[in-house]
């Protein structure tokens, strides 16, 4: 079964073909993006918008075949004046030439703290289907060193089979319908922050605060942990009892207690809380399981069960 695992594992790991393709749909996205946005001879800069990649392609735990997020900040002007340039960009990008590369769409992802402006899929013949999400981020600017992708990045980075187990489950969840926000499941992101949280309980991933300054921890480990050993693990840990509900988990490497969820939720709280370490240094309490709902957690635990 180990082996079986490992083989997996590495089938799941993205090709060099999609990471072009991935490249290729930013270049395009950045050349219509900078004829909108940017002043003429004027380079992507300080306190310039910008458009980025963001998601799993940044914390490289990106599946094969996986939808790519591009986020936009620094815009300038009110959220409506933000999301009238997004139309216009909206626009440009359904007429030549960039109508050539990119077939532009509606938003077909849903995320909790940004709304998707548009999707587009990368054309071209023998070129398969890759979606990119078009992120409005109208409050942050993208600073890279800092932002959560980054912390998710180099955590995994400390453990050699951190990348495989989230790959891992990331594909049981996607199998098994469990990771559309729009259906009331949790992205990507929260189920590598849910994975990274078991990897430090287990001492196998650094506290975030235990990061150095270059973002890895001073001695990572270099034993590779057996994938059926973290497989197991990991739901057990997903279906251990909780004397405290909602149940809430840090990637400190310890529970803690939810946070209300915003005045715009409707309806009972999440029943899981993963903090985001990055706003919870800025003295913001976020939630990055904010779209589960209760009988979406209890058909995760009770498949995790099955597991």
């Amino acid at each position: 079964m180990e082996l079986e695992l490992e083989e997996l594992a590495a089938k799941l790991v993205p090709s060099e073909e999609y990471r072009k393709d991935c490249q290729r749909a930013v270049l395009f996205l950045k050349s219509a993006f900078s004829q909108e946005f940017l002043q003429k001879g004027i380079p992507f800069m300080q306190g310039a918008p910008k458009m980025e990649m963001a998601g799993s392609a940044v914390q490289n735990t990106e599946v094969e075949g996986s939808d790519l997020d591009v986020v936009c900040s620094c815009l300038a002007g009110t959220l409506e004046e933000q999301e009238g340039k997004m139309g216009r960009f909206w626009e440009k990008l359904c007429s030549p030439p960039h109508s050539n590369n990119l077939e532009a769409t509606d938003a077909m992802r849903l995320f909790p703290h940004a709304p998707c402006q548009f999707s587009v899929k990368l054309k071209g013949p023998g070129v398969p289907k890759l979606h990119a999400h078009v992120i409005l981020d109208e409050t942050a600017q993208l600073e890279t060193a800092t932002s959560l992708d980054m912390v998710i990045r180099q955590l995994c980075d400390c453990c050699t089979a951190s990348r495989d187990l989230v790959r891992l489950v990331k594909f049981w969840a996607i199998n098994h319908g469990l990771s559309s926000q729009q259906e009331g499941y949790m992205n990507g992101v929260a189920w590598a922050a849910f994975v990274l949280s078991f990897l430090q309980r287990q001492q196998h991933v650094p506290l975030v605060a235990e990061l150095g300054d270059d973002g890895r921890k001073e001695s990572p480990s270099a034993d590779k942990p057996k994938l059926t050993e973290l497989l197991r693990g990991f739901f057990q840990f997903v279906c251990a009892p909780q004397p405290i509900t909602p149940r809430g988990i840090s990637l400190e490497g310890i529970d803690c207690e939810a946070a209300p969820p915003p005045t715009s939720h409707v309806g009972p709280p999440p029943p899981l809380y993963i903090e985001d370490p990055v706003s919870a240094k800025q003295g913001i309490r976020k939630n990055l399981a904010a779209t589960l709902g209760e009988s979406q957690w209890a058909r995760i635990l009770e498949e995790s069960r099955r597991i």
